[in-house]
Parts: C-alpha cells; sequence; structure tokens
C-alpha cells in the first residue's frame, strides 16, 4: 500500500514539473492534498479496501478457535485483532450440515471482553444464529475493529456458555469456540 502511494506522489512530481501551466500544478497540488488526507486520515478504510481487493495470506484465519469440553462451559482466552474490519464471534462445526437443518440444543452466551483489567465490551445472554457456508455454525455477535475493539492489542474475553453443553457436544461433536474476521462486503 505505502509503495503504490509513493509511485502516485513520484508520478504526480514528474507530471508538476513537467507541465508548465500554473493552473494544472494548482490542480495536482490539490490533488497532493486529497491523496493524503485519505492515506493519513482514512487509513482504516483503505486498508479495508486493499484487504478485499488483495487479501492477505492470514486475513480469515481464526485468532481464537479452541474446542467446547463437557467438562467446562466457561473460557478465558487472549486474542489480537491483527486487522481492520467486521469480525464475529460464534461456535463451529468442523461438518457441514444440509441447508435448513439448525439443530435442537442450543446455547446463549454471555462475553466479557477486557483490555487488561477495564471491561470494554459486555454483552448477556446472547442467542446463537445458524450459519452455513464453507463451514456450519452459530454466529453470537459481530464487531467491527477499531470502532468497537482495538486493533493490535492483546484482549482476554471472558465467555459463559448457557444451556445443557453436553446434550449440545452430543449433537454437534467436535464444536469449536472461534473468534475470527468476517466479510467486510
Amino acid at each position: 500500500m505505502f509503495i503504490f502511494f509513493l509511485f502516485i506522489l513520484f508520478f504526480l512530481t514528474i507530471i508538476f514539473f513537467i507541465r508548465k501551466n500554473i493552473f494544472f500544478k494548482i490542480l495536482i497540488i490539490i490533488f497532493f492534498i486529497i491523496i493524503i488526507n485519505l492515506f493519513f486520515i482514512n487509513f482504516v478504510k483503505i486498508k479495508r479496501i486493499v484487504n478485499f481487493l488483495s487479501p492477505p495470506n492470514d486475513l480469515y484465519y481464526p485468532l481464537i478457535s479452541t474446542p467446547l469440553s463437557i467438562t467446562s462451559n466457561v473460557y478465558k482466552l487472549t486474542f489480537i485483532n491483527k486487522y481492520p474490519g467486521n469480525h464475529h464471534l460464534s461456535i463451529n462445526m468442523p461438518f457441514k450440515r444440509n441447508i435448513g437443518e439448525t439443530g435442537i440444543i442450543k446455547l446463549n452466551m454471555n462475553c466479557k471482553i477486557y483490555n487488561g483489567v477495564e471491561l470494554i465490551f459486555h454483552k448477556e445472554n446472547i442467542q446463537g444464529s445458524p450459519f452455513w457456508g464453507d463451514n456450519f455454525g452459530y454466529s453470537y455477535f459481530q464487531y467491527e475493529v477499531p470502532y468497537i475493539l482495538p486493533r493490535s492489542i492483546p484482549l482476554q474475553v471472558e465467555i459463559l456458555l448457557i444451556g445443557n453443553i453436553t446434550e449440545f457436544l452430543f449433537e454437534n461433536k467436535g464444536a469449536q469456540l472461534v473468534i475470527e474476521k468476517f466479510s467486510d462486503e
């Protein structure tokens, strides 16, 4: 991205010195100001567009992926939001189901996210919504980085699963708690 920005500035600088027309030079200066404004002030929005057009290899790798256990309904984990944009917390299954199969046993969840000792996000009794695609699962909530949660800072998440986890795991073997980057479309 930075190389692209430098290329545009280099190209405009060459045009600036080649042209003799003062009106054209003023237009180039205005264009310089607009580009610098877009690059520095709206860097997050530009980064999202770049990630959409040319995504990094690890863009959609889970930030957290931990298997659910019959013996525990509380999970305390640490994660870092690496990229700006939409993210979501979900319970994913390692297999696909047919569209229309949502499962009988459902879990609700309480979620607290801390930055050190400061509580920065809190939701209670969240119901999961089923989703299909490359995998199957229940999406509990979405958040946007950096507007709701910060980027590049270690965050601690505390999740309490509410419901019959034994029956849920019997129906959904291999279920995992996942926080991952979600589509910005």
